[in-house]
């Protein structure tokens, strides 16, 4: 099969994956400079751990519905070949995920702005999360809503031809809305 088939397949099944739970967030999270992909993938777990926590009583095992895509930014175009063990590539993830607002949860009594403000400080503690870097909860660049999940599919393919095809983090991602292991 034809890399470029195999591409449009692989795009297919991000946007099936993403409707199957119906976004309604697009986030992008930048690490501190100088880590490695390993170090960044450790940080991106911990964050969605502390979200879960955040979000949902533990008891009830729910999860909230999200896609993270692990890019390294620029490095995608500084080297050729493997770059996991790069540090001067500039880490950050993307999110796409379902608003907890709209679910049985412990902020569905809460407001866009203090979701932002709630994911944002989780951010700001996460190992390697860089908050002097990424823009916190007063600023909408870092945080928005989704209106076309096939354009921004799209923009989150971007990497996988370019030395970065573990970015889209399957192994991390949840369309149930439940505790998956």
């Amino acid at each position: 099969m034809k890399y470029e088939t195999l591409n449009e397949e692989h795009k297919k099944d991000i946007i099936d994956f993403c409707r199957s739970f119906n976004p309604e967030f697009f986030m992008t999270l930048v690490f501190r400079p100088n880590i490695k992909r390993k170090d960044a993938e450790k940080s991106m777990v911990d964050f969605i751990n502390k979200l879960n926590r955040a979000l949902f009583i533990r008891r009830e095992k729910k999860r909230l519905r999200l896609l993270p895509v692990l890019e390294m930014g620029r490095a995608r175009y500084e080297h050729v070949g493997c770059v996991l063990d790069k540090v001067e590539a500039n880490w950050h993830i993307h999110v796409i995920m379902e608003s907890p607002i709209n679910r049985d949860s412990r902020v569905s009594d809460i407001s866009l702005e203090e979701l932002k403000k709630l994911i944002g400080n989780l951010w700001g503690n996460t190992p390697n999360g860089d908050e002097t870097f990424t823009t916190r909860h007063y600023s909408n660049d870092w945080f928005k809503p989704i209106y076309d999940i096939e354009r921004l599919t799209h923009y989150l393919h971007k990497e996988i031809s370019q030395g970065n095809e573990g970015a889209v983090c399957y192994e991390y991602a949840n369309n149930k809305g439940i505790k998956m292991k």
